[in-house]
């Protein structure tokens, strides 16, 4: 196993009635030069923006794809998105451990 992730394709489907039905998937645009995986729900912050943490599989000079060799250093980055979901801001690293030797993934964004 490379500890790598997949190219992938994240999509979003919505609910405006607690899940009673629901729309057709939305693909949701990620950047292009990066391989990451949502790893909770989006939330809807008290300003209206949306926020989406992703998991990201990193290597020494670009993402760590599934093929890659040798070590990858598990970060986690969150998008925002100021018109629900259409489009989304450049990335934000929220947890990066490189300086400690650490690796951060599947963070889970909750409301307190």
């Amino acid at each position: 196993m490379t500890g790598g992730i997949f190219e992938t394709e994240t999509v979003l489907i919505r609910s405006t009635d607690n899940g009673v039905h629901w729309s057709p998937p939305q693909v949701h645009n990620t950047p292009e030069e990066m391989v990451i995986m949502p790893s909770c729900a989006i939330i809807e912050l008290w300003d209206g923006r949306w926020l989406q943490s992703f998991d990201q599989w990193h290597g020494f000079d670009q993402w760590h794809g599934y093929e890659e060799p040798g070590p990858y250093r598990p970060r986690t980055v969150w998008l925002y998105s100021s018109d629900a979901g259409k489009t989304w801001a450049d990335p934000v690293m929220f947890a990066d451990g490189e300086s400690t030797g650490m690796g951060h993934w599947h963070g889970r964004i909750t409301w307190l």
